[in-house]
């Protein structure tokens, strides 16, 4: 069963107010399964759009403005910080996508990660120092680096 919801306290959705959101069974929105090349695209709610139709997200009409050459998967979850993120790309995307299926990666981060500039006044550096004994740009190197390589699988 595909989950709809009814958007007209949200917006104004001219016609129907009812939307579908479907995922399919590893997670993914959009995605069709065939030999096109991917385009991941991760983020928080601004990426996965759960109160917009399947056929209206930007990643459909990406992917219909590059010709449908490229499959432009969904792979946003909503609440979602850098970190989670960061552990979606080792966990999830990177045993789902093997063997270099994947050709690029959007990250679409943003207000997720700002409770941690505005929390009690912790910036978003000291707060991956307290994790990491490498520090900020030490992680924003590793992430980079670890983006790099899963693409290259």
């Amino acid at each position: 069963m595909t989950p709809k919801f009814d958007v007209s306290q949200l917006y104004y959705r001219p016609g129907s107010s009812v939307v579908y959101y479907r995922r399919d069974a590893s997670g993914y929105r959009g995605f069709d399964r065939d030999s096109r090349p991917i385009l991941l695209t991760i983020g928080g709610s601004t990426t996965d759009q759960k109160y917009v139709s399947d056929n209206e997200t930007w990643q459909f009409v990406l992917e219909a403005e590059l010709g449908n050459k490229i499959n432009v998967v969904n792979a946003g979850v909503d609440g979602q910080s850098t970190f989670g993120h960061l552990v979606s790309v080792r966990d999830w995307h990177s045993s789902e996508f093997k063997g270099g299926k994947v050709h690029g990666i959007l990250f679409y981060f943003g207000v997720n990660d700002g409770r941690l500039l505005i929390n009690g006044g912790i910036k978003l550096e000291e707060y991956y120092k307290s994790r990491d004994a490498n520090g900020f740009s030490e992680n924003l190197k590793n992430l980079i680096r670890g983006i790099l390589s899963f693409i290259e699988r």
